[in-house]
């Protein structure tokens, strides 16, 4: 065998032993994510969010004359 196939061969043995070790001792990864994930939270929450600017709307009064009373009392709401 080469000296690469040993390498790959010792690499995949450690990564197989890592994996075990990983999924027998769970709860240290859980409490390593908890950890980031409050960091992120704490980073995203601590910035600084400019205030959107208000859009600028021009208000258009309408004046309908009209006898109807029921027409009068939607005509803001038909344009």
């Amino acid at each position: 065998m080469s000296a690469l196939s040993i390498f790959f061969v010792i690499f995949q043995v450690l990564a197989a032993v890592g994996v075990v070790w990983a999924m027998l001792n769970e709860e240290i990864f859980i409490q390593m994510e908890n950890h980031l994930f409050d960091r992120i939270v704490a980073f995203f929450k601590n910035r600084r969010h400019p205030e959107p600017k208000q859009p600028t709307v021009k208000k258009v009064n309408a004046v309908i004359s009209s006898d109807d009373d029921e027409f009068a009392r939607f005509a803001p709401f038909v344009a």
